[in-house]
């Protein structure tokens, strides 16, 4: 059984590569890279592990998974669990922080996010929320800091089942203090699925962003089970540097 030992959220400094074009690069985004041990985990080089403190039995998982998402070539993936889990928003994955910060203000290209996730399991419908944290198999989080200078998130969240008696899944819904905003989409259980999404109008649906901090892949709820592949940044086919944030949340929300 995992230990029951309280982890902190850890944050690394991570140097931004430029690809071709100057595309800023999420560091072994394929998962194809090393796993270092970390306690009982196995954390994909680059990543630091992203934990909630754990309850006496809960067990909280993070691994290897010899199961490619389909965007790029390769043999292995990252994958999350967590079971006997308390009713409280519990987490489990990795985070990546960018040092310096990707100044999204100098881009010239659209910046575009790519990734596979797959929901494997969750014991909660729709999703959840455990005060202001929205509770997914899957989540992707982006942080970044806007023109004020203040850190907000952006998060979206992939479920896989809903009913009449639960609540309504979150689209766009901005968090009580007005720091985060969530999007959320049903997809297949078990099944890999591949999502894009244009950044900057992702995150214009809060704030006018300034650069970006971080990208965080986690599970959260009571019990999960979930995995990730593949993001990466990409340059896209059209510019979006003079939309501005009210034309976009005026589209997405």
């Amino acid at each position: 059984m995992k230990r029951s030992m309280i982890l902190v959220v850890a944050m690394s400094f991570v140097v931004t590569r430029q690809a071709t074009g100057g595309v800023p690069t999420i560091l072994n985004g394929d998962f194809e890279g090393p796993f270092i041990p970390q306690g009982d985990d196995f954390v994909p080089e680059h990543w630091v592990l992203s934990e909630s403190p754990l309850e006496p039995g809960e067990i909280s998982i993070l691994t290897s998974s010899p199961d490619n998402g389909p965007a790029l070539p390769g043999k292995t993936s990252v994958e999350w669990s967590r079971t006997n889990s308390q009713p409280k928003g519990d987490g489990t994955g990795i985070i990546q922080q960018f040092d310096p910060p990707i100044d999204v203000t100098q881009l010239t290209e659209p910046l575009l996010l790519n990734l596979d996730v797959k929901a494997i399991s969750h014991n909660l419908c729709g999703g959840g929320w455990y005060f202001s944290r929205p509770e997914f198999p899957v989540r992707l989080d982006i942080f970044f800091w806007d023109q004020s200078d203040a850190l907000k998130y952006w998060s979206y969240g992939w479920y896989i089942w809903t009913e009449p008696s639960c609540p309504a899944p979150p689209w766009g819904f901005i968090v009580p203090d007005g720091n985060g905003i969530v999007f959320s989409e049903q997809i297949p259980a078990g099944v890999w699925w591949s999502a894009t999404f244009d950044v900057l109008a992702q995150l214009r649906t809060l704030a006018e962003p300034k650069s970006i901090y971080s990208v965080q892949l986690v599970g959260a709820g009571w019990d999960f089970d979930g995995a990730a592949d593949n993001i990466r940044f990409a340059e896209g086919p059209t510019s979006v540097a003079q939309t501005t944030w009210g034309s976009v949340k005026s589209l997405y929300r």
